[in-house]
């Protein structure tokens, strides 16, 4: 376990780093990201449509990137485009044509020019929207051109913008920060100032206008209008919104440099997900305790969960590598609540570092960790005061606290050389679920949290925990008196909460109700298993004959949760 493989340099560009230059960005389906001029890429794409004599040399700019899919039809690939660079296609003189709004032509148009096209409408009839459907907000999602073509938005918003509300657009598109800011600002000004628009007639007499033309209406200052319709009778029909041909002048933007986003290796991540009793008393009863290293580290690690392998939910991240090793030597039992001045325990760490603590401190809590196998359930909490470091990423562990939070019920005889080990303090997370999540599976995949959940660096677990922080603790001071032919049984209640009280007369229950699991056990056998509402029982001699108890065995204790079950069992000898 543990065992990590540092993943060889060679010359050959990171797959992930070809991934992004060759799949996500590209031009028109090319393959490639690369500046070509916005007249280039509109006529690429007439010419795909079967258009092959498009005018295209009166719309300028510079098309960075474009995500252009298969199966879109020419005119949703231009669409983006125009709104993007701000220019128009119309058919004139029976061909496709393109103009920036920036270039069009301007034509003055006074009100005795219009000719009446209705008896009962004016000449020239303006109307103005309402601005209840108008945002003050713009937002604009597109893809970086600096750093690693990442997804970004801007927003353009007015100076008396109070509604809140957000018009939100998506163009496929790489652009700069300035490029996207001067779009957002540019819709924006254009949202306002399209609120008005204008329907007129002409005579015949003015055919030298078109769709896409300027108009102003009166000499000097008069406002500008956009020609969008045109129908050709016994006059020319013209619906027109205004415009400012201001808007349409690319401002002069000072350009921040390109950021690259930081490389993130797909490393395999070891993670551990651990069902723990309540270290602290605050933590949730019910919920696995993650803990993830790795070498080198991915910067973060993510850790997803789902309850039938699909539609996974991040249930948290974790910044920085868990302080994970492996013991050296093996470790004896010990008693638990004094301190253990056996022989020091030698580790290795995979990933962070040690360091000694203070009597005063250890009793207050420092330097909490956990010894286990490695599994779910298996894991005893213990303390210790002195780290020695002795060689590289090996630590000497003296002065012990053993089977704190109730562990010293599940502690072995002895931890074998090859126990996982992990440092308690900072890192570490708990995941809380529901009490009806007990003893429910679920599925969990982990990883390097840059990548993509189905990328192959992820690795999938699929686990139920019984609630460990519901276990109840095992009972101390079990003792045993023969009274007469009887034989009396006594111990004492522990309590997984707020139990470290000292003006209390009496530590709090802590469960639904005190009950309590005895049994006799002889030769292997259970004689007899009975509960009991006090933390006392009585073999009274009847029942010794009546379970034919040769005079052997053991007695094992037990407290009961409502929730969890039977807790570790305290034993004692009958013989």
């Amino acid at each position: 376990m543990f065992e990590f493989l540092r993943r060889a340099q060679s010359d050959e560009t990171p797959p992930e780093v070809k991934a992004s230059a060759t799949g996500k960005v590209v031009a028109l389906g090319s393959g490639r990201v690369s500046g070509r001029s916005l007249s280039g890429v509109v006529s690429e794409i007439c010419r795909e449509a079967g258009i092959v004599d498009a005018e295209t040399s009166r719309i300028h700019g510079l098309v960075r990137g474009y995500t252009a899919g298969g199966g879109e039809t020419g005119r949703a690939r231009l669409q983006p485009l125009m709104l993007a660079f701000g220019f128009d296609g119309f058919e004139r003189d029976g061909k496709l044509t393109f103009l920036s709004r920036a270039l069009a032509q301007e034509s003055i148009v006074e009100e005795g020019q219009a000719v009446f096209t209705s008896t009962d409408a004016p000449t020239i009839e303006h109307s103005r929207a309402g601005r209840a459907e108008l945002s003050g907000r713009v937002r604009l999602v597109h893809v970086s051109a600096g750093g690693g073509y990442s997804v970004r938005s801007v927003e353009a918003v007015e100076p008396d913008e109070a509604a809140g509300s957000v018009s939100v657009s998506e163009l496929p598109l790489v652009l700069s920060g300035g490029e996207a800011a001067a779009m957002a600002e540019r819709w924006l000004a254009e949202a306002r100032i399209a609120r008005d628009t204008v329907s007129l007639g002409l005579p015949p007499s003015a055919s030298r206008l078109g769709v896409g033309d300027i108009l102003r209406l009166g000499v000097g200052a008069g406002a500008a209008y956009r020609i969008d319709r045109m129908t050709i009778t016994a006059h020319r029909g013209i619906e027109a919104v205004r415009v400012e041909p201001a808007v349409y002048r690319a401002p002069m933007r000072q350009e921040e440099p390109p950021r690259s986003a930081a490389f993130s290796l797909a490393v395999p991540v070891e993670g551990l997900l651990m069902d723990l009793p309540l270290i602290t008393g605050e933590e949730a009863p019910v919920g696995p305790w993650f803990a993830a290293t790795a070498d080198p580290w991915p910067t973060k690690a993510a850790l997803y969960s789902s309850e039938a392998g699909q539609s996974y939910g991040l249930d948290l991240v974790q910044n920085g590598p868990a302080t994970v090793g492996v013991t050296e030597t093996a470790l004896p039992a010990a008693t638990a609540g004094v301190v253990d001045y056996g022989p020091a325990l030698r580790l290795r760490l995979v990933s962070g570092a040690l360091s000694s603590t203070t009597p005063e401190s250890l009793l207050a809590g420092a330097n909490r960790a956990l010894i286990g196998d490695g599994g779910t359930e298996n894991w005893e909490v213990f303390q210790f005061e002195e780290a020695e470091l002795v060689a590289p990423d090996t630590y000497l562990l003296r002065r012990r606290l053993r089977g704190q939070a109730g562990t010293d019920g599940i502690m072995p005889e002895e931890w074998p050389v090859g126990s996982v080990f992990v440092l308690l303090e900072n890192t570490p997370q708990q995941i809380a679920l529901p009490a009806s999540m007990r003893d429910v599976s679920r599925h969990y995949r982990f990883g390097p949290a840059a990548k993509a959940l189905d990328h192959p660096s992820y690795t999938h677990l699929e686990m139920a925990v019984r609630g460990a922080g519901l276990r109840p603790y095992r009972p101390c001071h079990l003792g045993i008196t023969a009274n007469g032919s009887d034989i009396d049984l006594s111990w004492i209640r522990r309590t997984r909460l707020d139990g470290d009280s000292w003006s209390a007369p009496e530590v709090p229950l802590g469960e639904e109700s005190e009950r309590y699991l005895v049994r006799i056990i002889e030769g292997g056998s259970v004689l007899r298993e009975e509960t009991t509402s006090a933390p006392a029982f009585r073999y009274a001699s009847a029942d010794q004959a009546l379970d034919g108890w040769a005079g052997g065995g053991i007695a094992e204790v037990a407290q009961i949760s409502a929730s969890y079950g039977a807790g570790p069992f305290a034993r004692i000898a009958l013989g």
